[in-house]
């Protein structure tokens, strides 16, 4: 008698920070029942695939769960930082304090929300908020700033006189860690394959350097640092509590 397997599809953020989910992903050997089809998109379209039935597990953006009617955090793994987190800033060539404008990231709404809620309630600035797009990056200079996330903003520090990490901006404005991203289904799946699912990121949490072996990056930064130090993994009670305060707070 011929056995199904059950194809369940996983929007992963191709972003650094995500590299050990990715390495436990491709590494875990899950049960032969299930079949696994995962793709890297950036946050904002892992946010839509999810939306759409398009994917049945995605990491998103905490800022895009407002959007879902119905959801299901499905894994104790997320994109989080305790202090600084180096890959979500506001750069600018001038003292925050001096803009006018700040260009939005179109990546992901979370750190969009984080943005205007430290704009208003930490550093008290009232400015034009500007929709960016592909490129915006060069329209940063004067009075203008601009949000930058992910991969890039490992880059950008060269670039600019001043720059502003939000995770630690909303550390020592609120004591809080800072949570990006969880792992969600809009339909629970089975429990045998949520237990897989949390092995196979562990198997990635777990060798972070075997990761960054695995999945050489041209990025010229510390990486193993970055990893290991800057983003943490486990979505604990503490971060259960922050995304709580935070979608309260900035919504």
């Amino acid at each position: 008698m011929k056995r199904h397997t059950m194809l369940l599809k996983i929007s992963n953020i191709a972003y650094l920070n995500t590299l050990p989910f990715r390495y436990g992903l491709r590494h875990y050997s899950f049960p032969k029942k299930y079949s696994i089809e995962v793709s890297e998109d950036i946050p904002s379209v892992c946010a839509r695939k999810i939306m759409n039935n398009e994917a049945n597990i995605g990491i998103i953006p905490v800022g895009a769960l407002p959007q879902f009617d119905e959801y299901q955090i499905i894994s104790n793994y997320c994109i989080a930082s305790f202090n600084k987190v180096e890959s979500v800033k506001l750069f600018a060539k001038k003292d925050l304090r001096h803009l006018k404008r700040i260009y939005l990231d179109y990546h992901s709404m979370t750190s969009v929300k984080l943005l205007q809620y430290l704009a208003k309630y930490k550093w008290k600035i009232d400015v034009e908020w500007l929709p960016a797009s592909e490129g915006y990056e060069k329209e940063i200079h004067g009075d203008t700033g601009g949000l930058i996330i992910g991969d890039r903003a490992l880059l950008m520090n060269p670039d600019f006189s001043f720059s502003y990490d939000l995770a630690e901006e909303w550390k020592e404005y609120t004591g809080r860690p800072f949570v990006f991203a969880v792992w969600i289904a809009k339909k629970m799946p089975d429990p045998d394959f949520i237990q897989a699912f949390n092995e196979a990121l562990k198997t990635g949490v777990d060798q972070i350097d075997k990761a960054i072996k695995d999945y050489p990056t041209p990025l010229n930064i510390d990486i193993s640092y970055y990893l290991h130090q800057n983003i943490y993994y486990h979505y604990t009670p503490e971060m259960k509590e922050s995304v709580d305060f935070f979608l309260k707070s900035a919504f």
